[in-house]
């Protein structure tokens, strides 16, 4: 009796894995990563605002992530907390599709994150970045995908301290 219960949800169990399979596939063919190409045709369209951006980041204390949407007071000590300022920042983003936000990391690295495509167990996010220093590992086509051995930040130059960002 068991028995026939397991087989009768079998087709079930079936269809929901082809419509898991299913979604995740569509996923990703409507949400791709943006290849390079493009990506430097948007920076070349937005360095002045991006350049803006990051002298606005480069002056505030303490500021460590800036995003659309979030509510400064929800972040204290991480995010602008003057509501002009924080207005400013999102007509900035907003006009350079800088659409996930900016982030300055630990090492001093200054990202401005454009896209992101969520995967099923995983995802990837491609931004710019603006590097003081060089930053590794340097990957001269991120649209062929990571490095050997290698599953992180990598970055491509574009000129002088700027680099697309790609987080495998």
């Amino acid at each position: 009796m068991r028995t026939n219960r397991v087989w009768r949800l079998l087709p079930l169990a079936v269809l929901i894995a082809i419509l898991t399979v299913s979604v995740c596939a569509w996923r990703n063919l409507v949400n791709r990563i943006p290849s390079t190409g493009s990506m430097i045709k948007q920076f070349k369209a937005h360095r002045p605002t991006l350049d803006q951006l990051r002298a606005m980041v480069e002056t505030e204390r303490d500021v460590t992530f800036v995003s659309p949407g979030e509510d400064p007071k929800q972040l204290p000590g991480h995010l602008p907390t003057n509501t002009e300022r924080w207005q400013e920042y999102n007509a900035l983003m907003k006009r350079a599709d800088v659409n996930l936000g900016i982030e300055l990391s630990a090492d001093g690295h200054l990202y401005f994150w454009t896209s992101r495509v969520d995967g099923f167990l995983s995802g990837e996010m491609r931004g710019f970045a603006y590097c003081r220093q060089k930053p590794r590992p340097i990957n001269s086509d991120l649209d062929r995908g990571p490095l050997p051995d290698r599953q992180d930040l990598q970055y491509q130059p574009i000129t002088d301290n700027w680099y697309i960002v790609h987080d495998f």
